[in-house]
């Protein structure tokens, strides 16, 4: 899973929804055999499906027949459709870089080990220093 793509679908896994909170343990439990028990249990264990009435409703329908019932944030995903285009546009020409950027998400402060938040450190203090270099040089 290195190039962290969905397999299938070709989209981000950090953009995906995920059941245990871990993407790779949610892509193998999506490709196993025990892939329909985990789609229930995770439809069953999601509380937005809860929310309101109208969504407890879908419940039936999704576990039930083939009809799938979703909300979907669109707020998110135009914001995905928007990089994804401005990536495409991007990508190929010759004066274009590209370099991944590692973040803490939002609401995730307190989940990482004092080791984890001082890597985190470290990486942007590593790409500040790479941008101050790639400044330099182009003001040479």
């Amino acid at each position: 899973m290195g190039h962290r793509k969905q397999f299938f679908t070709g989209r981000d896994i950090g953009d995906l929804y995920s059941m245990t909170g871990s993407s790779t343990i949610d892509q193998v439990l999506a490709n196993s055999p025990f892939s329909r028990i985990a789609t229930t249990a995770r439809t069953l264990a999601d509380e937005r499906k809860w929310q309101d009435p109208l969504s407890a409703l879908a419940i039936p329908l999704n576990l039930g027949t083939g009809v799938r019932v979703t909300d979907v944030d669109l707020e998110k995903q135009r914001t995905i459709a928007a990089r994804e285009y401005v990536q495409e546009a991007l990508r190929g020409l010759p004066e274009i870089g590209k370099m991944d950027t590692l973040y803490l998400k939002p609401g995730m402060e307190g989940t990482l080990t004092p080791e984890e938040l001082a890597l985190l450190r470290l990486q942007k203090t590593l790409q500040k220093k790479a941008e101050e270099e790639a400044k330099k040089r182009k003001g040479s």
